[in-house]
């Protein structure tokens, strides 16, 4: 039985143990090839080498290769699953070459993934709230499982380019109340203020009009 990222034998248990002290004691560089995941360290590794099903016969293969501070002339499968990427919602496999841990494939959006909405807003009046998705009803789209993952920015971007499908600009904002400020009569932007420990409180440009409860993570803005 394995638990908390650790095999339930005790030599497994040692086995990581050591590992994590060699890689703390001399860190090894890691290149994540543009992907969005966490931050790998030697609690990372262990984790990944005590879940993952191949994670056991690959482990004292890992020890020694730590141990000889060697490069290899192949590289080392330390993981399948490997990490997901909170950008593109992959999993990928996690390598070791002796020299570096790194990603199997590069992230198709290393940069974010860019996102801009259209409305058509004959009457000129915009009503904005928070999760407008249920009054459309596209939470019952089949595929929303998965392709629709909000978890990732790729569902959260999609789930937006569906919305906007129906008439509702859907933005995914966190909990960060933002607020709706005027420019001038045909222009508004919504935005938040921020904090700068060189120039204290900033503020979005503009006049408040409307401020948003954000608690359900969405922003919406639709045609009243």
């Amino acid at each position: 039985m394995e638990t908390n990222g650790k095999f339930g034998d005790k030599e497994g248990e040692r086995v990581i143990e050591e590992i994590k002290e060699l890689c703390n004691k001399s860190p090894k560089p890691f290149d994540a090839m543009g992907h969005q995941v966490n931050k790998f360290d030697a609690d990372e590794l262990a984790l990944l080498l005590g879940q993952d099903s191949f994670g056991r016969p690959v482990r004292d293969d890992v020890l020694t290769i730590l141990r000889a501070q060697i490069r290899l002339p192949t590289v080392v499968t330390i993981s399948h699953r490997g990490m997901s990427c909170w950008c593109c919602g992959n999993k990928i496999p996690l390598y070791y070459d002796g020299k570096k841990f790194f990603l199997g494939t590069p992230c198709p959006y290393p940069d974010g993934i860019p996102l801009s909405v259209e409305l058509n807003i004959p009457s000129g009046v915009i009503m904005v709230t928070d999760n407008l998705s249920p009054a459309f009803d596209v939470e019952r789209i089949p595929e929303k499982h998965g392709f629709y993952d909000i978890n990732y920015d790729i569902g959260r971007v999609r789930f937006s380019r569906l919305m906007e499908e129906v008439g509702c600009a859907f933005l995914c904002v966190g909990q960060s109340f933002p607020g709706v400020y005027r420019l001038d009569s045909k222009h508004f932007t919504i935005a938040r203020y921020g904090y700068d420990d060189d120039r204290g409180e900033l503020h979005p440009e503009g006049i408040l009009v409307a401020s948003i409860d954000t608690e359900l993570w969405w922003c919406s803005l639709v045609r009243s």
